[in-house]
């Protein structure tokens, strides 16, 4: 959503957010530290988390309520990476097992 804002509205404000697409993520993390998995983080907002209902009027937390399903559902419907709007990027250094 807000990449395609930014493309919208053609903004080229030197200090906005600079977006790759997960496959760019993927391959960049690869080659350079090892094992990569990609997780999304949320839509509609950049790191929209739930700890921040409290402080937030209703409407933005349905917004966030919202996000966090789609996350959920992301887990089963890997096109939803595609389409968020944070990414979380689990990496392991070449040679070096999850824990």
């Amino acid at each position: 959503m807000n990449r395609f804002k930014q493309w919208l509205v053609k903004d080229n404000n030197p200090f906005r957010v600079r977006y790759w697409s997960p496959s760019e993520l993927h391959a960049t993390f690869s080659s350079l530290i090892g094992p990569t998995e990609i997780f999304v983080d949320g839509f509609f907002s950049l790191n929209p988390r739930p700890s921040d209902i409290d402080l937030l009027p209703w409407h933005y937390a349905a917004i966030i309520y919202f996000s966090a399903f789609l996350r959920y559902l992301s887990k089963k419907c890997i096109w939803l990476t595609f389409i968020a709007d944070s990414l979380w990027i689990k990496s392991f250094k070449m040679g070096q097992s999850s824990l």
